[in-house]
């Protein structure tokens, strides 16, 4: 987990495009600190004792995931806002809701340069991971908590650089015989890393590395506890590359691929108490994307298809899964209708099936948002997820523990209206929302948005949501920034 978690930090950043300097502390943005030209309101110079004092925790409900949510749609500034109960912060939260990106050379002048190193960069994320295994009688459930940092510099076609990162975890074991108690551990690693950028299309990178830690158990019968030294070698490579491309003037049509593989080994010492151990486990991701855009009509047609295939293999959690998705859209001036479905198959513990497809028509107010918005949309079955989720899922064990649930039949139907103050200064947004479900349950959510220049942005929502399985939820939330 603790590998994985590091080789997917990696992974990102070596995939990762052009990239503005961003500093995110406990969920709150603060990059105007890394940017002097850039503007700095009276919530940027808050942020820091709002981060230390308010972190957002992982256990918080989010109101957009009851039932089925109501999304990020209309009066949503961003996705999954949180309502409910809080709790106390803590460093760890902290660090899991902070990343930094800062580059000390604008990337275009580092790739115009033909010899010597450029555009140095650091940057650094955090992830947890959770994870419930057993073999031979003992049972593990515990949650795994990783810091990974970077540093690198460009050289020509060439990205190198040098990763940090430590882990620390901690859960419950059990074995057949009745014995339990908790475990913790903590491993800390450094993994040199590379990327070639063949062409414009197509790139290649590789990481390795090794770290060292402990692990220590604490039986809840009175026995001391036990603690020995653990190790973990990993290897990671992958690569993206654009298959094919036919453009011209009236279309694009682009066919991607992206694939990579993993693989680690871990050791633990022997003792008294616990048995010489190693492990070897393997991850294979593939990838493949193609997208378009064909005249068709007074609009443009969009149709798009993705396959994800996913094997994880060794001595953890083992499947396979096959992912299957497409959509097709028609778009003409504001007037958007589009057709998305999508099927999954994967062989794990147990096999299984599901399947999704959803509908939607949306017509886009007009210039600077003013007109009107609406946007009706239904859906059946496990719309969410897509190979990318299948892509992202931890190891095999998510395949049947993360599925979407087959929902039956359910219906959205939102619309507003952006209307322009007499003097063009403000701009006011009324918006109204709401959903049905096959199983009885029905939401409402209706507001006001108002933005006033560059100065001032407001939106104060009211959400109701009833369903056959739980109490009435009703929600208020208001929302500003004021800039100086």
């Amino acid at each position: 987990t603790a590998a994985g978690d590091t080789a997917e930090a990696i992974r990102q950043r070596l995939e990762a495009g052009p990239h503005q300097d961003q500093l995110i502390l406990g969920g709150r943005n603060m990059s105007a600190f890394l940017n002097k030209e850039q503007e700095r309101d009276w919530q940027t110079a808050t942020a820091v004792t709002t981060a230390l004092t308010h972190v957002p925790a992982t256990s918080e409900m989010r109101y957009d995931q009851m039932s089925d949510g109501f999304g990020s749609g209309m009066g949503h500034p961003q996705a999954g806002t949180r309502y409910g109960n809080k709790v106390q912060p803590n460093f760890v939260d902290l660090m899991l809701n902070s990343s930094i990106f800062h580059s000390f050379q604008d990337e275009r002048s580092a790739n115009g340069a033909n010899s010597g190193w450029g555009s140095p960069t650091i940057w650094g994320n955090a992830a947890r991971s959770n994870f419930d295994a057993s073999s031979g009688g003992l049972s593990l459930n515990a949650e795994v908590n990783t810091g990974t940092a970077g540093f690198d510099a460009r050289r020509c076609n060439w990205l190198a650089g040098l990763a940090l990162s430590h882990s620390a975890g901690d859960g419950r074991f059990a074995d057949s015989a009745g014995d339990a108690g908790n475990a913790e551990s903590s491993l800390t690693g450094v993994y040199p890393y590379a990327r070639y950028q063949l062409n414009p299309r197509a790139s290649f990178w590789g990481a390795a590395g090794i770290a060292a830690g402990n692990l220590r158990l604490m039986p809840d019968e009175r026995v001391a506890a036990t603690e020995t030294d653990i190790g973990n070698l990993m290897t990671a490579l992958g690569g993206r590359g654009v298959l094919a491309i036919r453009s011209d003037q009236n279309s694009h049509i682009e066919l991607a691929v992206r694939a990579d593989a993993l693989f680690t080994a871990t050791s633990a010492d022997g003792n008294a108490m616990i048995a010489e151990t190693d492990a070897s486990t393997s991850r294979l991701r593939l990838l493949l994307e193609a997208t378009g855009a064909i005249p068709a009509g007074a609009g443009v047609l969009s149709p798009t298809v993705e396959a994800g295939l996913r094997s994880d293999g060794g001595d953890a959690e083992t499947g396979t899964g096959f992912e299957l998705g497409g959509g097709l859209a028609w778009r003409t001036g504001p007037l958007t209708v589009q057709l998305n479905g999508r099927s999954l198959t994967t062989h794990a513990d147990d096999e299984f099936d599901e399947w999704g497809y959803s509908a939607g028509i949306q017509y886009q107010p007009g210039a600077a948002g003013r007109g009107l918005l609406v946007n009706l949309s239904s859906a059946r079955g496990a719309t969410l997820g897509g190979a990318e989720q299948l892509w992202d899922l931890p190891d095999a064990s998510g395949f049947n523990r993360n599925r979407s649930p087959m929902r039956g039949q359910r219906t959205e139907l939102e619309f507003g209206y952006g209307l322009l103050s007499d003097r063009r200064e403000a701009f006011w947004f009324p918006y109204l929302g709401v959903e049905t479900h096959a199983a009885g349950g029905r939401a409402l959510k209706f507001g006001l948005k108002h933005n006033a220049g560059q100065r001032l942005d407001a939106n104060l929502e009211y959400g109701r949501r009833v369903s056959s399985f739980e109490s009435p939820l009703d929600a208020i939330r208001l929302r500003g920034q004021i800039r100086f």
